[in-house]
């Protein structure tokens, strides 16, 4: 910090610019109009443009894993060449692209997930896929997920109807004997 170096230039990290991309990052040498005040509106257009086709993908891969426990592809916090490939790469597509397509609507790409029928099978071990796919990859059958110690607290308190259901309310506490 005491020795300033070369001023750094908008733009994006390198690994992220690729000139083989569908849509490559405006060159900011060649955009003057440039300034403070929008070049974070500039590269979230970027991001979010339908010809970017990475951040709809990563972002459905991690609703996928908030349903599933495991994403579309699996290694969710390494998307790139060193992580694990897609599971199922015409469903991550067709997820992406319809997400985009319906304005980034999270509503809708819950209902479209929990009305699939992956979201919907059952999640007992049929021998004949087991053998053939023991880790599930495939998406055969719906894997057990394991539930939060407060997801299980409050379905207790729930069906003891000690439930308080009031947002920020004074917490009841449970009677024992």
């Amino acid at each position: 910090y005491l020795e300033p170096g070369a001023e750094v230039q908008p733009g994006i990290p390198l690994v992220l610019d690729n000139p083989e991309h569908a849509l490559p990052f405006p060159d900011p040498q060649k955009h003057p109009e440039w300034n403070a005040t929008n070049r974070r509106l500039i590269l979230a257009n970027w991001m979010t443009s339908s010809e970017n086709p990475l951040v709809p993908r990563v972002f459905v891969n991690r609703v996928w894993q908030w349903h599933f426990g495991e994403g579309i592809v699996r290694s969710v916090d390494d998307f790139g060449s060193q992580g694990s490939k897609p599971t199922n790469p015409e469903l991550l597509d067709y997820l992406a692209v319809s997400f985009q397509e319906h304005h980034w609507d999270l509503r809708w790409l819950n209902k479209e997930i929990m009305m699939s029928q992956f979201y919907r099978q059952a999640s007992a071990e049929a021998p004949q896929y087991l053998t053939a796919d023991p880790s599930d990859k495939l998406l055969w059958r719906k894997a057990p997920l394991r539930l939060e110690a407060e997801t299980i607290r409050d379905s207790m308190l729930e069906v003891s109807g000690l439930l308080n259901n009031e947002m920020f309310g004074k917490q009841e506490p449970i009677k024992r004997g």
